[in-house]
């Protein structure tokens, strides 16, 4: 086992408790971050300045920040003057919930976040590590592929084994490229990349 594999390895047990939440079907990424961004904890009401800002101003369409709103003003906890602006329109039915947006919901951002922060976790301890693999790594070891068997070793399923019966098969590291480049463009999370 290479020095780049058993910190890889014991990185997810030490995080053990935190990437066990994220890699559940189903997590709400966006969500969670939203309330992280826009909560204040020890006030329960949303905090005063940009993070307010934002969910004020994209609840008339965005599903999550609408709901985050409804929320906060179900509360009864006073809230900073753009959320409050909201709370005769939301009780009134004025502003309507706004639909879902196009296309499925990005069910996997939390198994997105965790093999980002792997595998650049390994890249920043371990530089000479290729991301993927391609014709320039010359057959190194990619940073991908040890964080897949990492959290596969620790029994968290990854990816999904079901595939199209015409599918071509590729080396599973070669998944994980896709989802890390996926989350890293940031257009379904935004909210991280604040």
């Amino acid at each position: 086992m290479t020095h780049a594999e058993k910190h890889s390895r014991d990185w997810v047990r030490q995080n053990r408790a935190a990437i066990e939440p994220l890699m559940e079907p189903g997590y709400d990424l966006r969500k969670v971050a939203l309330k992280e961004l826009a909560i204040n904890p020890a006030t329960g009401a949303a905090k005063a300045g940009l993070p307010g800002l934002y969910i004020a101003a994209l609840a008339r369409r965005d599903r999550d920040c609408f709901d985050l709103v409804k929320h906060l003003l179900a509360s009864q906890v006073q809230q900073p003057e753009a959320i409050e602006e909201l709370r005769l329109p939301v009780a009134k039915g004025v502003l309507p919930r706004p639909s879902a947006g196009r296309g499925r919901p990005y069910r996997s951002a939390g198994r997105d976040f965790v093999l980002t922060v792997l595998v650049s976790e390994l890249q920043a301890v371990f530089p000479e590590l290729p991301f993927g693999a391609n014709d320039a790594t010359h057959g190194a070891e990619p940073a991908t592929a040890l964080a897949l068997r990492a959290l596969e070793a620790e029994g968290f399923e990854v990816l999904d084994a079901r595939k199209p019966h015409d599918c071509l098969e590729t080396p599973a590291h070669r998944s994980v490229e896709t989802a890390v480049r996926r989350f890293q463009g940031g257009q379904k999370v935004p909210e991280l990349f604040f």
